[in-house]
Parts: structure tokens; sequence; C-alpha cells
């Protein structure tokens, strides 16, 4: 990545994973709202850490250069699908206890952050 200022285009797959914060608080049930935000915005935290890794090592188009696709864009598919199905559970599980929902939460990332780093390095 070229020093100095960062082009729009690097940053608008980050920002379009932003939106799921807010409509992470409008879907899910009252107790589990700032839960579901503080997951939405670890994914998006995660998603530019893992852009900025490869990005790094000139990975950009992945290893095996399988996909036409820059591995942002996939990247940014596979931890929204990931946060959808996330709020899908929450959605389904009204009474969850708060410990369990977090750990439930906690899960759900770990594998959401391997997937999408297996997707973006493919």
């Amino acid at each position: 990545m070229p020093h100095g200022p960062i082009r729009m285009m690097e940053l608008t797959p980050a920002f379009l994973l932003l939106v799921w914060i807010p409509i992470s608080g409008l879907v899910v049930h009252r107790a589990q709202r700032l839960k579901a935000c503080i997951f939405a915005a670890a994914c998006a935290f995660t998603f530019i850490l893992q852009v900025e890794l490869l990005q790094s090592l000139n990975l950009m188009q992945g290893v095996s250069r399988w996909f036409n696709s820059p591995a942002d864009i996939r990247g940014l598919i596979g931890w929204s699908g990931c946060i959808l199905i996330y709020l899908g559970l929450s959605m389904a599980s009204p009474g969850s206890r708060g410990i369990l929902y977090f750990a439930a939460s906690l899960s759900i990332y770990i594998i959401a952050c391997l997937i999408t780093s297996f997707i973006m390095i493919l």
C-alpha cells in the first residue's frame, strides 16, 4: 500500500461492513442490542485488520488466484454473511441468558474469523 492519503476506494468495503452496526441494534431483542452491536463492530475491526495484513503481504488476489474478485470483496461478503447468520440466531433466541449469549457470540466470532480468513487467503 503506497504511503500518502488513503483513497476512498480502499475504505469502501470497510464502510459497507460498518452499516451492520446500527442494523444489529435495530434487529435483535432489547436485552441483546449492546452485545450485537459490539459483535458487529468487532467483525468490522477484524475485517479491516485482515485487509491490512493481506495488503502488507501483497496477497489481495489471494494465494491460489482461483477467484477474480479481490480479497476485500470476498471478506466483505463472508463477514456480512456471518453477521447475518448471527443476527438470525439472535432473533431466534429471545430468552437466552446474558452469559450464554456472550459465549455463543464469541464462538460465532471465532468461527467467522477462521472462515473469512480462509476465504480471503484462498
